[in-house]
């Protein structure tokens, strides 16, 4: 039975604006009619009536539009099994499942959002998603945010596993280093926990280092800003410094 493979909690205004998707021709009729009567009968009660069926009918169009009633009655696929009207809200799962083609975790539970489509779940096990090697927690909300499962080459530079990485999906990528320093080097230096790169389009937009400033000259900075091509350093006093090419380099020896 479909019940010993998964629980869902569907929230209460899910199930309102499902059935306000689902009633809109009934609604449109209803409108049309007390809007008929409305003109031909100038009756105030007459006009109140068709004013609330005005309001109900345009919520129903608004969700249609939204395509929100139609996916709550779209159906997915769950161990090739279709699953229909729990499409919106918080999943319990009671064993690993494949859901849009990632293996969700029965350890987490699963998220999906207003227009039901899936928004958060913890891997089965570590999995391309999207391209990038992940492993535990996947949120989709904006893009694919995860921690890397293995390396991945991206940009001239290996980001480690345990880095969290954030593709948005519109040319920002953004990486918060964890213990595993990347292969790129400022100055000589690793980069160290907490720090923070991110590019925008292939190109790099800035790194932060979080509570490790770096030197340059008698320049102390935390963030490099890259200036079309440029590497400016952000340095104390709201001044910049502008850092040589060969600031940036990648290790050739490995993590």
């Amino acid at each position: 039975m479909l019940a010993d493979w998964i629980s869902i909690d569907i929230p209460w205004w899910a199930i309102v604006l499902g059935f306000f998707g689902l009633v809109f021709w009934p609604l449109t009729i209803a409108a049309a009619i007390t809007g008929l009567a409305a003109w031909r009968i100038p009756a105030l009660a007459v006009r109140i009536v068709f004013g609330v069926a005005l309001v109900l009918w345009l919520t129903s169009a608004f969700v249609n539009l939204m395509s929100i009633g139609s996916t709550i009655v779209d159906n997915i696929r769950i161990h090739n099994r279709h699953y229909t009207p729990g499409a919106i809200g918080d999943t319990t799962l009671l064993a690993d499942t494949a859901i849009d083609g990632i293996l969700c975790s029965r350890a987490g539970v699963v998220h999906t959002d207003f227009l039901g489509k899936l928004d958060q779940c913890t891997l089965a096990r570590p999995q391309l998603v999207r391209g990038v090697p992940c492993t535990g927690l996947v949120n989709f909300t904006n893009g694919v945010q995860c921690v890397l499962s293995s390396d991945f080459p991206r940009f001239g530079y290996v980001w480690r596993a345990a880095t969290q990485v954030r593709d948005s999906g519109d040319g920002t990528i953004w990486f918060q280093i964890g213990a595993n320093a990347p292969s790129m080097t400022v100055l000589g230096s690793p980069l160290l926990p907490d720090s923070e790169v991110t590019y925008q389009e292939g190109k790099l937009l800035s790194i932060t280092f979080v509570d490790h400033p770096l030197h340059y000259g008698s320049c102390t900075f935390d963030q490099i800003i890259g200036d079309d091509g440029r590497l400016e350093a952000q340095c104390d006093g709201n001044q910049r410094a502008t850092l040589p090419a060969t600031a940036l380099r990648a290790r050739q020896d490995g993590p």
